[in-house]
């Protein structure tokens, strides 16, 4: 078997398409000796595609589509193996396709039907014979090995989990080191392909990476991270192969895998929009400034504007110098990286409008009034819009008017990891003026965001002050430490806080950040690839709570509770044992004619739990006992003993 891996990216749902570009790989790959074509999983219907799955013609569409892909590939001799999404018996599964010999095999469903009177799951991994080589189909050979025959000689891992940056799996051979992989290989023996989808889908990134690992764990076949590309190599189980790998494997670097993949992210995007021209908001801010690098990056300078927005209402001079100094950072920008700049009027035109107004409906009328000249200008030119807002924004938006941007590329990134990826970028090509790239911009960022966090908090102007007193109790590099430790890694109050002084500010932090969950859900679409994505943190969006920690307090659990009752149950239980022994002794005492006493000497001699021959004995006694009581039938009572009677036995008159 000669195995060629197709690292391709399409538009997902356009099925003619796609066949078109899996017929043309299937060809170069036979051009170079393969036997077997891998397709990435996501391409017909998405990562989620809902109830896309329970319309019965896209279903007929995409097997109408599998079975020309078979038809074209039989003069090959090439057989291919495609994951699709279908609704099987109501559940939603990755089912996989096998074209072979003109025929379509759907290779989950098959299995079922052929074990319909075992039970199997439909999760479970295909395995099945393959040009002499036993192959089994995954989409977690690590979660699986143990469901996989002992004689297989190669797992096809298909990815379905989108790239997220504590899992090194999910970016492909970047990550394979931090993996379990080469350890699994080595201990079963066998090869393993790992087939990674390459592209951005909906609000998720894959960055590619495919590899073939032979029986030792050596990389032989390596595709490009973030590229299109196809890689081929023979597996012949048992026998050791040179690598053929064209290019050192690559070392994980964190902000050039994230910078690589907004570029793509931001270039699919736009493309799948229908647009080919984009203008973004352009401030002397790192975030705006990453923004340009990223745009023009991915698409090219021609087809990037810049809008600058001119500040209104000068009244001193220190505030004419600071103006000018930002428009100049704003011309170097454009310069450097050859753009169309455009200065818009920062304010409306009529000022009176503003008089009167609160400070939060000054803010918002002002933002508003950018909102809509930006989206009118983008608009009229046909130009897709873009937003430099961050996560740390996101996190601090609180109320907003409707932003107008179609994808916010930073929305995953938090002001501290944009400035990490400008350094890196930094050593290529400067993204901009030393001075925005430092951390003294990102506390200037951090501290306009939260003075306009609290301006917009309310209406009571005087609320608002008190608010803003108590929030200079913060440092910048503390509001960044908060938030970071609140939303990525879930932490409560008590395990934020610095210092136990700190508690109100703190605590008022978080409730900004509660307070703009129903914003965030009418922010602009954002590529998710952090450890907790607001769109997957998403809570409720009128829920008046936030986590304020314990004060202390033991964390109270439903589980302790459940065990609580049930060690109840078992003293109850404990309780009615000991109860019934009592019971069941006055029972055979007086069925035997022996005093409770004398019976309980003999169980105690013998116990209850002891040899063979003790029980004999006691058996022995009793028999006795018996012949005696049968002898002489008024002993029992010339002893004192009562008869038994039902009154008397309430163990078994309630059993």
């Amino acid at each position: 078997m000669k195995l060629a891996i197709a690292q391709i990216h399409m538009h997902i749902g356009d099925i003619d398409a796609i066949s078109e570009r899996i017929v043309k790989q299937a060809r170069l790959a036979h051009e170079q000796g393969a036997t077997v074509l891998c397709i990435p999983a996501p391409l017909f219907s998405g990562v989620v595609p809902g109830s896309l799955l329970e319309y019965d013609n896209f279903e007929h569409h995409l097997l109408l589509a599998f079975e020309d892909i078979a038809h074209e590939l039989e003069p090959l001799g090439l057989a291919c193996i495609i994951p699709a999404a279908l609704a099987i018996e109501g559940v939603h599964m990755l089912e996989l396709f096998l074209l072979k010999e003109g025929r379509v095999i759907p290779l989950r469903l098959t299995a079922r039907l052929r074990r319909e009177n075992t039970p199997m799951d439909l999760w479970a991994p295909p395995v099945f014979d393959l040009d002499d080589v036993r192959v089994a189909l995954t989409v977690d050979a690590i979660h699986d090995i143990h469901e996989i025959q002992h004689d297989v000689d190669l797992i096809i891992q298909f990815q379905i989990n989108p790239m997220r940056l504590e899992d090194p799996l999910s970016i492909g051979i970047s990550g394979l080191s931090d993996t379990e992989l080469v350890q699994l290989v080595q201990d079963e023996q066998l090869w393993l392909a790992h087939v990674a989808p390459v592209g951005a889908y909906d609000d998720v990134l894959y960055a590619g990476g495919s590899f073939i690992l032979d029986h030792t764990g050596e990389p032989v076949a390596v595709a490009q991270s973030c590229r299109e590309d196809l890689i081929l190599h023979d597996i012949q189980p048992g026998i050791p192969q040179a690598s053929h790998i064209p290019y050192k494997t690559p070392e994980w670097i964190h902000e050039e895998l994230i910078w690589e993949g907004l570029c793509l992210s931001l270039r699919e995007s736009v493309d799948a929009a229908g647009f080919s021209q984009v203008v973004l908001p352009l401030k002397a801010q790192l975030p705006h400034a990453l923004l340009l690098d990223i745009a023009v990056q991915a698409l090219g300078p021609r087809k990037v504007s810049g809008v600058y927005f001119k500040p209104q209402g000068i009244r001193t001079k220190t505030e004419q110098a600071r103006a000018e100094r930002e428009f100049a950072i704003i011309q170097q920008l454009a310069a450097a990286y050859h753009i169309q700049l455009h200065v818009l009027e920062g304010e409306p035109h009529n000022q009176e409008a503003l008089q009167g107004l609160s400070m939060k409906q000054q803010v918002l009328m002002r933002e508003a009034h950018m909102a809509h000249a930006f989206e009118q200008f983008a608009r009229q030119r046909h130009m897709y819009m873009l937003s430099a807002l961050t996560k740390t924004h996101a996190a601090l938006i609180v109320e907003a008017s409707v932003d107008p941007a179609y994808m916010a590329p930073l929305g995953d990134l938090s002001l501290v990891e944009c400035m990490y990826v400008a350094q890196y970028r930094a050593h290529m090509r400067p993204v901009a003026p030393g001075r925005i790239e430092s951390g003294k911009n990102i506390e200037q960022i951090t501290n306009a965001l939260v003075q306009r966090a609290v301006q917009v908090y309310g209406t009571n102007d005087k609320e608002l002050k008190r608010i803003a007193r108590l929030m200079k109790g913060l440092a910048p590099q503390e509001v960044l430490t908060v938030l970071h430790k609140h939303i990525d890694e879930g932490s409560s109050l008590d395990e934020v806080l610095s210092t136990p002084e700190s508690y109100a500010e703190v605590s008022m932090l978080l409730h900004l950040v509660a307070r703009g969950e129903a914003v965030r859900e009418r922010l602009p679409l954002t590529p998710m690839f952090s450890t907790r994505p607001f769109s997957e943190r998403s809570w409720p969006l009128h829920l008046n709570w936030v986590d304020l920690g314990r004060s202390g307090m033991p964390a109270r659990r439903a589980r302790d509770l459940a065990e609580a009752e049930s060690k109840r149950f078992e003293e109850l239980g404990s309780d009615a044992v000991e109860r019934m022994q009592r019971e069941v002794l006055d029972l055979m005492s007086s069925f035997f004619g022996i005093s409770r006493d004398e019976l309980q000497q003999m169980s105690e001699e013998a116990g209850a739990w002891g040899s063979h021959e003790d029980r004999a004995r006691m058996e022995q006694q009793f028999r006795d006992a018996l012949r005696q009581g049968q002898e002489s039938p008024q002993r029992g009572s010339e002893q004192g003993v009562p008869m038994p009677h039902m009154g008397m036995v309430p163990f078994f008159s309630l059993n």
